[in-house]
């Protein structure tokens, strides 16, 4: 009888720990397909309704921040404040984001999502000399058959003589700032694990990640000299635009990363980054015309999807043998 209810224990735990581990990976995708949406958010902000870039992320923080305070005031230690690594984090933050914002000013949004493809590979090497974390099974076979399939998506027809990305000079800037980016993303998503594991809530994280940006974007604008009166003129189109990149892509972009990274490895989590491209680049095709054009694009972006299905599916596969696995 006791050898019963101790198989039957054992079978409830492992199904409870399947079951985790694919509700947090599901969190995971759903925080890289809010994210997925902030290249063709921000492009369409700047570039079609004209906002100011300093003044679009220092008023979309202000929003964030005053919701995250209020939904989070009672479970937050607002001691942990005065730690230095969580200061840290919040210089990363405005790097990352000063970064990723203006190249989406400059080049499009497809371009600065593909770069965004990097930070897997940056992150694995973190992950390995900061965090002594082992490379998740299957995650350099994920990793190539991501970028083939985003490079089909980019050049079309590979064996066409004439394909290229035909890049012009604003590319290359915002080509080189989408760089600086992946890395300072690939630090964030370091920090979120190892401060996580010593003790700082998520909540705590989002609103110092609110704040900074806040605090430093809207100063920066005033500094500078940026024109908030296009705030007066704009139609209710682009407030609706603004009002998705606040909630879809900063809110539950936001929650959902910091959830998920406390209960999965930066590795793991930064692996299922190529669907960001996908969410980017149907958002693009509707709302920036960068359509898809031969079929060559249709078979990469098939190739993105098929492969992060097949990765998850072997992660799960994995833990389940793990979870089987005799104990000596």
């Amino acid at each position: 009888m006791n050898t019963i209810t101790v198989s039957l224990r054992k079978f409830i735990a492992r199904q409870n720990a399947l079951g985790t581990l694919s509700f947090w990976t599901f969190a995971a995708l759903a925080s890289h397909s809010a994210w997925g949406t902030y290249p063709v958010f921000t492009r369409y902000l700047q570039t079609i309704s004209r906002v100011p870039s300093l003044s679009l992320n220092g008023f979309a923080n202000v929003i964030v921040l005053l919701f995250f305070v209020i939904l989070f005031a009672r479970r937050i230690n607002w001691q942990v404040f005065r730690r230095r690594s969580l200061w840290l984090f919040a210089l990363i933050v405005v790097l990352r984001s000063t970064t990723n914002l203006f190249s989406t000013r400059y080049t499009l949004a497809m371009y600065v999502q593909i770069i965004t493809m990097t930070t897997p590979f940056i992150i694995a090497l973190l992950g390995v000399t900061l965090l002594r974390e082992r490379l998740v099974p299957y995650t350099g076979r994920a990793l190539m058959l991501s970028v083939i399939g985003t490079l089909l998506m980019v050049v079309g027809d590979p064996f066409h003589a004439g394909a290229d990305l035909a890049l012009k000079s604003s590319d290359w800037l915002g080509i080189g700032l989408a760089l600086a980016s992946a890395f300072f993303l690939a630090l964030y998503m370091v920090l979120i694990r190892r401060s996580v594991q010593r003790d700082i809530s998520p909540e705590s994280l989002l609103v110092m990640q609110a704040g900074a940006l806040a605090v430093t974007m809207t100063m920066t604008s005033a500094l500078v000299g940026e024109d908030w009166s296009r705030w007066q003129t704009l139609a209710w189109g682009d407030w609706a635009v603004f009002a998705a990149f606040v909630s879809v892509t900063i809110i539950a972009g936001s929650v959902f990363q910091m959830s998920s990274l406390k209960h999965l490895k930066a590795a793991f989590f930064s692996s299922l980054m190529p669907w960001r491209f996908v969410i980017t680049f149907l958002l693009a095709t509707v709302m920036l015309g960068e359509r898809i054009t031969s079929a060559w694009q249709a078979l990469g972006m098939f190739v993105v999807f098929a492969t992060i299905t097949w990765y998850v599916w072997k992660q799960n596969t994995q833990s389940k043998i793990n979870h089987d696995a005799p104990v000596e």
